[in-house]
């Protein structure tokens, strides 16, 4: 009965520990994905291309975990790459507008309607 147990609490589709553990890593590489889309926008926007030593800095990565979310974004064609750096694509663009507008108005309702300091 105990390894029955154990095998629900470890294996229950959508509640046990496997599932929630694969949830906060898919919940993590998506937010990783939308710093990199913002990082890369907010460089072009001041005048400069991001690079795959800029996007590790920012978020606190090794290059070349930098360079791997580039290769990802590169194939679900959100970036493109240059010899000088990094530019988004029309779509990548569009995503990262909505998450930078997303993040805005989260932190709208934060301030007004929670009161929490920003």
């Amino acid at each position: 009965a105990a390894v029955t147990a154990f095998a629900l609490l470890l294996l229950w589709p959508g509640r046990g520990l496997l599932s929630r553990w694969r949830q906060g890593r898919r919940l993590a590489e998506r937010a990783r994905l939308e710093d990199a889309l913002k990082h890369i926008h907010a460089r072009v926007e001041r005048g400069n291309l991001a690079t795959p030593e800029s996007l590790a800095g920012k978020l606190g990565m090794s290059v070349k975990a930098a360079l791997e979310l580039i290769a990802g974004l590169e194939k679900g064609g959100m970036v493109q790459s240059t010899g000088r750096g990094l530019r988004l694509s029309a779509s990548g663009r569009r995503l990262a507008l909505r998450v930078i507008r997303a993040h805005r108005l989260l932190e709208r309702y934060l301030a007004d309607e929670l009161r929490v300091p920003l």
